[in-house]
């Protein structure tokens, strides 16, 4: 029996926030429930808040299972993973994006590799390793991720700083962000069984590895990082 609980988290905009629904829905049907799967939005983005939203996922709020929490400031994709896991700083949050339906056993399969490890580092989707970033490592994949607020160790408080006061407005990607943390904070992605690029190709959708994709700022972005926190 598992003694943790599980929070998936997401966010979503006005272009997405139509389909939201059905991957939620996706959720649901996994074999391995979480306790809870959190929507968080921005007011500033909705300002009529629930009465700018598809009727369909305010039904599956009845569930119990899912919830729509409203942030103020619209931080964008960093806003996915942030409030969660200040929400739920002892549990076990798995990111996930707003335009992939999930196999059911997309849970499960990421618990059991967390276990099998010990515990101790989070679990990603991210197939590739990249010799000049990462220092060579696996890294945290938005749409397939599991992991704790316990593994950014005391480098927490300074990542939502930085978030706050330069990334999100300057910069493009969460992904490395989380990453260097993370490996400032001593943990090192795993890579689960769970194959995301073959399920998101599955399902029709273009998959293009954000490494392929605006690569200027991304570089702009890893060395920013990496002078932040290797000086």
């Amino acid at each position: 029996m598992m003694n943790e609980r599980i929070i998936v988290t997401l966010t979503s905009y006005k272009g997405r926030i139509a389909n939201v629904g059905k991957v939620i829905f996706s959720i649901l049907q996994n074999t391995l429930q979480p306790y809870k799967i959190v929507l968080n939005l921005s007011s500033n983005e909705f300002p009529n808040k629930e009465k700018e939203l598809p009727e369909d996922l305010l039904l599956i709020t009845s569930t119990g299972k899912f919830e729509i929490f409203w942030v103020k400031e619209n931080t964008k994709q960093f806003k996915k993973l942030i409030p969660t896991l200040e929400r739920f700083p002892e549990d076990i949050v798995i990111s996930i994006d707003d335009d992939v339906i999930y196999p059911n056993y997309f849970i499960e399969t990421l618990y059991k590799d967390f276990c099998e490890i010990g515990k101790v580092n989070p679990i990603t989707c991210g197939y590739w390793r990249d010799k000049w970033a990462y220092n060579g490592e696996y890294s945290h994949h938005g749409s397939y991720t599991l992991i704790t607020k316990d593994m950014f160790g005391d480098k927490f408080e300074q990542m939502k700083k930085l978030i706050k006061e330069h990334l999100w407005k300057e910069l493009w990607f969460d992904d490395p962000l989380y990453t260097y943390f993370v490996q400032a904070a001593g943990h090192h992605y795993v890579r689960s069984k769970f194959d995301g690029n073959t399920i998101k190709k599955f399902y029709g959708m273009k998959n293009i590895g954000v490494s392929n994709t605006h690569y200027k700022e991304r570089m702009k972005e890893h060395e920013f990082l990496k002078k932040v926190l290797f000086k």
